[in-house]
């Protein structure tokens, strides 16, 4: 962790941090458009409405997913930002087992954690020179005195002194225990029409000396693409078993729509105007960022861009240390409006909204600009995103529409093997591959 980090421990004192608001008479409204900028700071459905730019991720790997190995010294580590930062909070946090729906396990807690149920997040640092002032709070776990003893899916639940109802983030993530070998690949689909603009995964998993007694039932497989929770797909049958070697290829379940690679928002620095950045400017107290006007791409050829596949990557290039010198800025999106679209509910998905659909990620039609618009509160940094439509019947979304479908999108697939071992009370996590897709 960088020296500059405070490390304080939180019980016994509460510290005051009296503040200087500057307040800014000089507003530049001209530089935007008409908009539908909101005035209050929204967050996501399940965090305290203070805390932001929460990221959890294994330790010492910024971009990598939540998943560390079971009786491995691997660590995760979550950061968020509370902008109330008129105290030091007292947070502390316990983890719940889920099975691999996410559904809470049967196991009691003694039965998945060595050690305290309940531990403390005591390491903080005031943010610094930044014109929206909050509390950088940061946590390693599993900690000396809180460790793991399963694997599967976990919930990771921060909440205020010792009152569990009030509840601060909720965050997910994986321990793994590699019992199989999963070997997997990415081609086309067999059937023409899918050919070009969908991905077929195949995979096969090898039992190694692992026994799994009746796997069609008692495994359960799960593909995601990127960090996409809307179109996931599980419930596949092995083709065929040949004893010590599952096959799941041509399975005529595992397909996903190619999609297109992710735009990109780049907010490192206040100083310049990357290229997807059409003005910056400072008024009400916090910085705007306009984006340049984005079309759909639903109809035009494949093009190749790098992308980091939907993530964030907290970065500041105007300070040094980023947990707490990188500044936050309102970032408005607008999307033009082609007559196919008419009311149609559209999605900002990416880390950036925490992959969810709701209030906070739908854009909302400005009949002023006759563009869909929406307004995030980010922090200085690197974002990935992508426009999806879904209707509210259904559970998956269609990135088809506004961003196209091409078998040649680089994305990336996770697949997940839990066992449920007969007369067990949970779901093992006992195989995880993931892959780069075209192969």
């Amino acid at each position: 962790m960088n020296n500059t980090f405070l490390y304080k421990p939180l019980k016994g004192f509460i510290l005051i941090h009296i503040m200087f608001f500057i307040v800014c008479t000089s507003e530049d409204l001209h530089a935007f458009p008409p908009s539908v900028f909101n005035v209050a700071v929204v967050n996501y459905p399940g965090d305290k409405n203070t805390i932001r730019s929460v990221s959890l991720y294994k330790y010492g790997f910024g971009l990598s997913d939540p998943i560390i190995a079971l009786n491995t010294d691997e660590k995760l580590q979550l950061e968020f930002d509370d902008l109330d930062d008129v105290m030091v909070r007292s947070y502390k946090f316990r983890i719940q087992h889920c099975n691999g729906d996410w559904v809470p396990s049967d196991l009691i807690p003694s039965e998945y954690i060595d050690g305290f149920q309940v531990d403390e997040v005591n390491n903080y640092a005031f943010s610094l020179n930044t014109t929206t002032s909050y509390i950088h709070y940061e946590l390693i776990f599993p900690t000396d005195y809180l460790r793991i003893t399963k694997s599967g899916n976990y919930m990771i639940t921060v909440f205020e002194d010792f009152d569990e109802t009030t509840i601060v983030l909720k965050r997910r993530f994986k321990v793994i225990d590699p019992k199989v070998e999963v070997i997997a690949s990415v081609k086309p689909p067999l059937f023409l029409k899918h050919k070009f603009n969908k991905q077929e995964i195949g995979f096969s998993i090898s039992l190694m000396k692992s026994y799994i007694q009746n796997p069609a039932q008692n495994l359960k497989i799960v593909i995601q693409q990127n960090g996409r929770t809307d179109n996931i797909i599980t419930d596949i049958k092995p083709v065929r078993n040949n004893g010590d070697e599952l096959d799941y290829h041509f399975n005529n379940k595992s397909i996903f729509d190619g999609g297109n690679e992710f735009r990109s928002i780049d907010i490192k620095s206040f100083k310049y105007k990357s290229a997807q950045i059409q003005e910056i400017d400072y008024f009400s107290n916090a910085y705007h960022v306009l984006l340049w006007e984005d079309e759909g791409r639903g109809n035009k050829d494949y093009r190749f861009s790098d992308d980091i596949n939907g993530r964030k990557l907290i970065k500041t290039e105007d300070g040094i240390n980023s947990s707490t010198e990188a500044d936050y800025a309102w970032i408005e999106l607008s999307l033009q409006s082609p007559d196919y679209l008419t009311k149609s509910n559209i999605y900002v998905i990416g880390a950036l909204t925490n992959w969810a659909f709701n209030e906070y990620s739908q854009l909302q039609f400005n009949s002023e600009t006759s563009k869909y618009e929406l307004q995030l509160f980010l922090k200085q940094g690197y974002y990935n995103y992508q426009y999806i439509v879904k209707d509210d019947d259904v559970n998956a979304g269609d990135i088809s529409i506004i961003e196209g479908n091409h078998f040649e999108t680089n994305n990336e697939y996770s697949i997940f093997i839990y066992y449920r071992e007969p007369g067990t009370l949970y779901d093992q996590l006992i195989g995880f591959k993931k892959i780069i897709a075209p192969a």
